[in-house]
């Protein structure tokens, strides 16, 4: 199953998002894609509120850093259930009209990450835990979209983390933030004129969007380590996603990119397409 964090790693196919690259809070933050095995119960209890609750395979912690947060602890292939976890959320519909719709999201997770792919543990004697809050809003109002996400992930015992896996101080190792933490804004509108809509376009929309966003993997660092200012980021994101039909996309955007080290503004120019099959 797909993590219930978020909105991009349960809806990561392209024609979902906008933008060539996913978000990157939801990248560096929220592990997205993040596949994890388990069992739960979902359902709608209310016509205005649905739950997802689940037990799941827990993170491995030797694949934690400072630059990519917990991504690196995904497991693929055979997760290790030395130590499991419990992740849900619950999402609330309190407007849903023919012209618009808001969606309202709350998501967690905690668990141990003392796991091995293929089974097992990593014989760290760490006893460390990850822990993650999370909300996220989507919003529709007649052709314009609001989306948002903030996300606070806190590992319990970094300090360890770090002894444990950089014992002898190795560069770009050992540097892995007590908390992650990131957030973003995006909005969209569709501005293709309904008399474009007829034929093979009759499904189409063009959406240009700007997005701002902050990540940082090193938010909060243990006592005695050091943060590191390329691994505070902002990014600024101006394109459009024109969907031909909606399993059919073609993207461009360009991103402006920024950390809080000295004289890291960059500028990326991206394009991409992609599809998804019924």
């Amino acid at each position: 199953m797909l993590a219930p964090l978020g909105i991009v790693n349960q809806k990561h196919e392209p024609t979902l998002f906008n933008g060539v690259e996913r978000p990157n809070v939801e990248k560096y933050i929220i592990p997205s894609t993040w596949m994890i095995d388990g069992a739960g119960l979902f359902g709608y209890p209310l016509s205005w509120m649905s739950y997802e609750v689940y037990a799941v395979a827990g993170l491995n912690e030797s694949g934690f850093n400072g630059k990519e947060g917990v991504r690196g602890g995904r497991m693929k292939g055979r997760p290790g259930l030395n130590e499991g976890a419990f992740t849900g959320r619950m999402d609330f519909f309190p407007v849903s009209t023919d012209n618009q719709d808001l969606r309202i999201g709350l998501s967690g997770y905690y668990g141990g990450t003392d796991n091995k792919n293929k089974g097992g543990s990593n014989e760290k004697d760490t006893d460390n835990t990850f822990a993650m809050i999370s909300s996220d809003f989507e919003y529709d109002i007649s052709r314009v979209q609001f989306r948002g996400v903030v996300a606070l992930g806190e590992n319990s015992d970094a300090a360890a983390l770090n002894a444990a896996y950089d014992p002898a101080g190795t560069a770009g190792k050992g540097d892995t933030g007590e908390q992650i933490f990131g957030w973003y804004l995006e909005a969209g509108v569709n501005v293709l004129p309904d008399s474009w809509k007829t034929g093979k376009l009759s499904d189409s929309s063009l959406i240009p969007f700007v997005r701002y966003e902050e990540y940082n993997t090193q938010h909060k660092m243990a006592a005695g380590d050091t943060a590191e200012g390329k691994y505070d980021r902002s990014e600024i994101t101006i394109g459009a996603s024109w969907l031909l039909t909606q399993n059919f996309v073609l993207k461009g955007d360009i991103q402006f990119c920024d950390t809080a080290a000295a004289n890291s503004d960059t500028t990326k120019y991206n394009l991409g397409m992609g599809w998804v099959f019924n």
